[in-house]
């Protein structure tokens, strides 16, 4: 039987440079042997709220061991030993084996004796070498980093896990392990982007500026319930204009009408043999009249607008945003070859390979395979060793820190500088599609949020007079959410040159339409 691990009651937080709180008054009950998934865009406060529900405070309660990965991976001074907190147990068993028994040696190991082969079969399930122990755990991959960190948690006996990205150091081949790890450990929640992990998902929150909702089925039940949803604001939205409509027509129609009887009355005024006095009245009575019945229609038309304005809002918060992909020219439409490239600072065979244009290719491999190192190599950032290289007069990489702009300059500047040729006005016309409006545009590169930077930069490869023949990509989904992966998703369906593409996400590189996979192992 299932019981309550983690019950959070009125949970608020409301930064200090924010004119509203991300969230407020979130209650939240979380069980043993249930998974649970936290999605929502980057910056509404995912990460906040997972470290807050891994916190005993006044407003959350455990009943059982909470561990927490954070998705930083902090530095740790000491070996992988130490991490682990066994190295006095490892230390304390040399001492013995060498006949150099302190006091308490026999304490410590007295419940511990059976810990080596323990931890040996510990390390194999966790994919790590078994001489990982004695190394420094500075000197590991963000991926051996990540797998350490959850078996020190193991290790802890917790009885309910908060993870916060746990898939972003991992490669393809990690990923897969991280799905059993989690099928395995089934009391967590989960704070992630990762396409991989939510195909797999049954209870979903999502977090956003209304607060915290759950979906207690599939992930192709939560897409179903948000296309559901976005067809339902579209209906408001038709149906909030078609009422504006209608309360226009009705003051015409009313004014016809005053105008009508006010034109009439004003013909018998002239032929009446009342007194001024009473026609007066009856004039001012009438005028009266008129005037409160305008006030009426607009007051209605007045309520329509503010309606079909909160529809229209809302339909632009939840609909996938436009975004234009310019043409390649055409005397730029050339081919890949790369002929027996050697690789600096990799060991490695030579690599062949051609890629037509319009073609999209995904490089695979481990991490440390040379992926990376490949497509500075064909950017031209690095010499090869040896061997032949033909490619288009343009290539642009975009990895996932977006390292072509310019952090210190405005939005604006950098896209004036990076896409020149355009006018002011067709800028800003571009960012606003963006929702990157007015002051918006003016802010600092350094101020954006990740999927800001992501429109911006992908608005600079994109939407200037031409875009590049070939578009080299160095895991830019990463660290993004799954709107700004949509958008990127979109934006690669309709760019017409090459692709390369370095991706750990699967269903990623399966929505963007990949043609043919190399792999670098």
């Amino acid at each position: 039987m299932n019981k309550s691990i983690i019950e959070a009651k009125d949970l608020s937080f409301h930064p200090a440079q924010k004119p509203l709180p991300l969230y407020s008054n979130l209650n939240i009950t979380l069980l043993s042997n249930t998974t649970y998934f936290l999605i929502g865009d980057n910056g509404c406060g995912k990460s906040t709220l997972g470290k807050e529900l891994a916190t005993i405070s006044i407003n959350v309660h455990h009943h059982g061991i909470v561990g927490y990965l954070s998705q930083e991976l902090t530095p740790f001074v000491g070996t992988v030993a130490e991490k682990l907190n066994i190295a006095h147990l490892l230390q304390a068993l040399e001492r013995m084996e060498n006949g150099e028994v302190l006091t308490n040696d026999f304490e410590l190991l007295e419940n511990n004796w059976d810990f080596k082969s323990i931890i040996k079969k510990q390390l194999v399930a966790y994919n790590l070498p078994s001489l990982i122990l004695g190394e420094p755990y500075t000197s590991l991959s963000g991926g051996m980093r990540t797998r350490i960190n959850l078996l020190a948690l193991e290790r802890q006996a917790c009885d309910f896990y908060i993870l916060d990205e746990p898939s972003n150091h991992l490669d393809t081949k990690g990923r897969l392990w991280l799905m059993d790890w989690v099928r395995t450990h089934s009391s967590c929640f989960i704070i992630t982007h990762d396409l991989m992990l939510l195909e797999k998902s049954k209870n979903i929150f999502e977090l956003d500026s209304q607060g915290l909702h759950f979906y207690g089925g599939s992930w192709q039940d939560y897409l179903s319930s948000k296309k559901q949803h976005e067809t339902a604001v579209e209906r408001k939205v038709l149906q909030a204009e078609q009422i504006l409509r209608e309360q226009h027509r009705a003051k015409q129609t009313s004014q016809e009408a005053l105008q009508s009887k006010q034109n009439k009355a004003q013909k018998k005024r002239g032929k009446a043999n009342q007194s001024k006095l009473i026609l007066n009245k009856k004039k001012a009575t009438s005028e009266a009249a008129s005037g409160r019945l305008s006030n009426l229609h607009n007051k209605r038309i007045n309520d329509a607008k503010a309606s079909l304005s909160h529809a229209q809002q809302e339909l632009h918060d939840i609909k996938p945003q436009a975004f234009r992909v310019s043409k390649v020219e055409s005397q730029n439409k050339r081919s890949l070859i790369l002929s027996e490239i050697v690789l600096p600072y990799v060991n490695r065979p030579t690599i062949s390979l051609q890629l037509a244009f319009g073609e999209h290719l995904w490089l695979s491999g481990d991490n440390g395979s040379g992926k990376s190192t490949l497509l500075k190599v064909i950017q031209g950032e690095l010499e090869p060793q040896s061997g032949k290289l033909i490619k288009p007069n343009k290539v642009t990489l975009l990895d996932q820190h977006f390292c072509f702009l310019n952090h210190d300059e405005s939005v604006l500047d950098n896209f004036t500088r990076l896409s020149p040729g355009l006018g002011e006005s067709e800028y800003r016309t571009i960012l606003a599609q963006l929702r990157m409006r007015r002051e918006s545009a003016l802010q600092k590169v350094s101020t954006l949020s990740g999927g800001e930077c992501l429109k911006l930069a992908l608005a600079c490869v994109f939407s200037g007079i031409s875009s590049p023949p070939l578009l080299l990509l160095d895991e830019p989904d990463n660290h993004l959410d799954l709107s700004s992966k949509k958008l990127l998703a979109h934006a690669l369906k309709q760019y017409e040159g090459s692709i390369i593409i370095v991706s750990h996400d699967t269903s990623f590189i399966n929505a963007i339409g990949v043609s043919r996979k190399f792999s670098l192992n």
